[in-house]
């Protein structure tokens, strides 16, 4: 378990002081400033505790520890400081969400019994995060190997597209690619709902009844359905459920505006339906052209870095060893 912990202090004195007390017990990192415990934060985290003293030059404690949270948000905090302000200490919890207040000069039986109950806090935070991933690999396996089965010519095609998408997305600076990696591969999960026979139609091509025309375009929503109560898929389910909607002509249809759609669900917008005109064994130049005659339903950003990508790749025949477009 990790028991790293940082204090910061601009007294040398209280520093060395720790250090005699607790060094030999805990793996311990001392820092005279803000500055430094940033450094040490970024050097050798994770750190499980910081603990910092209030008043300081320059950054302050309430400062420091608000920075802490964002660079390393599972790190517990603590404040120590010789101001009993009772306002400080309101501002110290709201702002840099404090485990502990401490007050100086601080029993070192009541420091080291903090330190132990945020080193516990520490390990409860890291076993709930470990938990929630398994739970959301588990869950997202278990998804894939549906997929797999129940549609392998669907997910195969769109196994293929991943590296395109990813492209795309590299290209319009996409912070989680994950999710848009996710998106594709798990915008058809709704198609196991409905009927076979509607699905043969509906890729032949022939007429499909008002019901079925309804059933089929229910998928969307029935994917988001299934995914949305799965932690941290909530972007993926959204994206997902936008995956047929137009992006310029949703205003007169749904009260929804063109910024309603996320870049994630553009994005699966424009690559589905390139992979849609693909799979009717046509050109990735017809596709292209067949998209730009049809501009007002995607969002041209993302239509532009689709096209860039194609155009780059010499040959959309040409798989990597993956299977996946090169």
């Amino acid at each position: 378990m990790n028991k790293k912990i940082l204090l910061v202090d601009d007294d040398e004195k209280i520093l060395a002081s720790y250090r005699r007390q607790l060094g030999l017990r805990l793996e311990l990192f001392t820092a005279n400033n803000a500055e430094n415990g940033w450094e040490i934060l970024q050097k050798h985290g994770p750190i499980a505790v910081v603990i910092s003293d209030y008043k300081m030059p320059g950054v302050d404690g309430i400062a420091f520890l608000e920075r802490v949270k964002e660079i390393a948000p599972d790190t517990v905090r603590i404040m120590l400081t010789g101001y009993a302000d009772i306002d400080m200490a309101i501002n110290a919890v709201n702002q840099g969400n404090i485990f502990r207040f401490l007050t100086k000069p601080c029993p070192i039986k009541d420091f080291i019994y903090a330190i132990a109950a945020a080193l516990e806090q520490y390990r409860l935070i890291c076993s709930e995060r470990e938990l929630l991933e398994q739970t959301l690999k588990g869950s997202i396996k278990l998804l894939i190997d549906i997929l797999s089965i129940s549609k392998p010519q669907e997910f195969n095609q769109l196994s293929r597209l991943r590296n395109l998408a990813k492209r795309i997305a590299l290209r319009l600076n996409v912070e989680k690619l994950w999710e848009v990696d996710l998106a594709l591969m798990l915008s058809p999960i709704g198609l196991i709902t409905i009927p076979e026979y509607i699905l043969q139609k509906q890729e032949s091509g022939e007429y499909l009844s008002a019901d079925e025309e309804k059933m089929y375009q229910s998928h969307p929503a029935t994917a988001k359905d299934l995914l949305a109560n799965i932690p941290r898929l909530e972007n993926v389910a959204e994206a997902i459920a936008c995956q047929m909607k137009n992006y310029s002509t949703q205003a007169a249809h749904s009260g929804l505006v063109e910024k309603d759609i996320s870049l994630l669900g553009r994005i699966l917008k424009v690559v589905l339906d390139f992979n849609a005109i693909i799979k009717k064994s046509w050109s990735a130049t017809y596709a292209l052209e067949y998209l730009q005659n049809n501009t007002e339903y995607y969002d041209p950003e993302v239509l532009s870095a689709l096209i860039m990508e194609v155009q780059n790749l010499k040959d959309w025949s040409q798989e990597d060893a993956d299977g996946r477009l090169v």
